[in-house]
């Protein structure tokens, strides 16, 4: 394996996320650079079936950008993996064919328990037995392993922006509407079964990181202070109560939640608030890596071997 940079995409449903490192022989990898943007490639996908263009559009630029970022580190190769929306949609050949026009890369949609392990890969750093919860836009996975190997995954089609557009149709929610969402959440979480104990509960993806930084109360993102902290439920219930109490421009503007998931945090904190609630836990460990993590572990192990 020779001295080169490589670049991990992950196109979700409602984020596109890069991770861009530099590998050497014998060496851990470099990270070089960490990037997130929204493009909700997911809107309406619930109800339509299909990617809508404006989301196409919107994807396709943060690409091109993430590209040029790309040829500026002189990346020798790029990988993407696409999960819940291009897995679901009707025309997520075409999409990808469009999305191909921007940047140079092999596109790989994955399933849900490859998911599941990619994620638990980019996630845990310690040899613990351990589970994670991986929260996206379309759905949410649960895996379990230990020393690096993985004994459990299941992926559920809960998401952020999926039981959004499904549940609440005003903000703040109705009562009617949140009695709505959290049935239908915990009907589906009490299917899920961890046949083993485990010792550590991490939460990835943009739904704790973004959890943590309002508890935080940070006003920009911070990964050293994201990544690893304990978010507790009482902190989580805390921040529920704003949620439900506040309009859209509140979330925005008060708590400085991103403006493209400030509609979907909600969804996200309760599908959270009932996974720790069914695990009988009450704290979680945030983790600002996942997926795209495990991706590029699984480009290095490829390149090892070559």
């Amino acid at each position: 394996m020779l001295d080169k940079n490589i670049a991990a995409i992950d196109i979700g449903t409602n984020t596109i996320l890069m991770v861009i490192a530099n590998i050497k022989p014998g060496r851990e990898p470099l990270i070089l650079g960490d990037y997130h943007d929204i493009a909700r490639l997911g809107e309406d996908l619930d109800k339509s079936g299909t990617i809508k263009n404006e989301a196409i559009n919107r994807a396709r630029t943060i690409l091109n950008n993430y590209s040029d970022i790309c040829k500026k580190y002189s990346v020798c190769q790029i990988k993407i993996v696409c999960t819940s929306a291009l897995r679901d949609a009707q025309n997520s050949d075409s999409v990808i064919e469009d999305l191909k026009t921007a940047i140079d890369a092999d596109f790989e949609i994955i399933t849900g328990k490859v998911e599941a392990q990619m994620s638990f890969m980019g996630t845990v750093e310690n040899l613990n037995h351990s589970l994670v919860i991986d929260i996206g836009g379309g759905s949410t996975e649960f895996i379990t392993g230990e020393n690096g190997l993985i004994s459990s995954k299941s992926s559920l089609q809960i998401g952020a922006v999926r039981l959004t557009e499904r549940f609440i149709k005003t903000h703040p929610p109705t009562q009617i509407e949140l009695s709505n969402i959290i049935d239908f959440i915990r009907d589906k979480i009490k299917k899920t079964i961890i046949p083993e104990k485990f010792t550590s509960f991490y939460a990835v993806a943009g739904t704790p990181t973004t959890l943590a930084f309002a508890d935080l109360k940070l006003k920009e993102y911070d990964f050293e202070r994201v990544h690893g902290y304990i978010l507790s439920t009482e902190a989580l219930n805390n921040l529920l109560d704003k949620f439900i109490s506040n309009d859209i421009n509140y979330i925005i503007n008060k708590m400085n939640i991103h403006p493209k998931r400030a509609d979907v945090i909600t969804t996200g904190t309760l599908i959270l608030i009932e996974a720790l609630k069914h695990f009988q836990q009450n704290c979680c460990i945030v983790s600002g890596k996942g997926l795209r993590f495990g991706l590029l572990k699984r480009m290095i192990d490829d390149l090892e071997k070559n």
